[in-house]
């Protein structure tokens, strides 16, 4: 399973925000097998958290079975414990649609705003009391300047529509 799809996993599921969270860094730092080993101060660093949050949070992933965890050992240094090796599970949990009759979500493409105000085909909310507004360069300095004598695209070549946050 790729990286984005063990992210995308990790939003649907049923954990505590502190288990997502980490998990994310371990798929973060997991390599083409599924397998990381950072400290658990380098996860606790990164996540923000302390040593014993992200503690708590291993153990809520390992009981889930999102990961499973082994020991390993340097042996340069007498065989004294490093970092544990995580490896992820390649069959996270899926989200399943609800057994009450309802249809199962569709996949559909994701909400682009900065298209919807170039497509005119779009439904705009009438609750929606600012909405972007797009043009292109030779309107702007039409509106704005007593320059639009002159050709716009003489001023910026680029002709591509700008757009303007409300």
């Amino acid at each position: 399973m790729a990286k984005i799809e063990y992210m995308q996993s990790t939003f649907c599921s049923d954990l505590k925000p502190r288990a997502r969270l980490v998990l994310q860094c371990l798929i973060l730092h997991s390599n083409k097998e599924g397998t990381c080993f950072p400290s658990i101060k380098t996860i606790a660093a990164e996540c923000g958290y302390g040593v014993t949050t992200v503690k708590r949070a291993l153990d809520d992933l390992l009981e889930a079975g999102y990961i499973q965890k082994a020991p390993r050992f340097d042996e340069r240094k007498n065989g004294g414990q490093t970092s544990n090796l995580y490896t992820l599970c390649a069959e996270m949990e899926k989200p399943t649609p609800s057994d009450g009759g309802e249809n199962p979500p569709r996949e559909s493409e994701p909400y682009r705003p900065y298209e919807a105000a170039f497509c005119g085909d779009t439904p705009t909310p009438r609750n929606s009391c600012a909405q972007p507004l797009a043009y292109t360069f030779a309107d702007g300095m039409k509106a704005v300047s007593r320059r639009a004598k002159k050709a716009a695209s003489v001023m910026w070549a680029g002709g591509q529509p700008i757009l303007v946050p409300p």
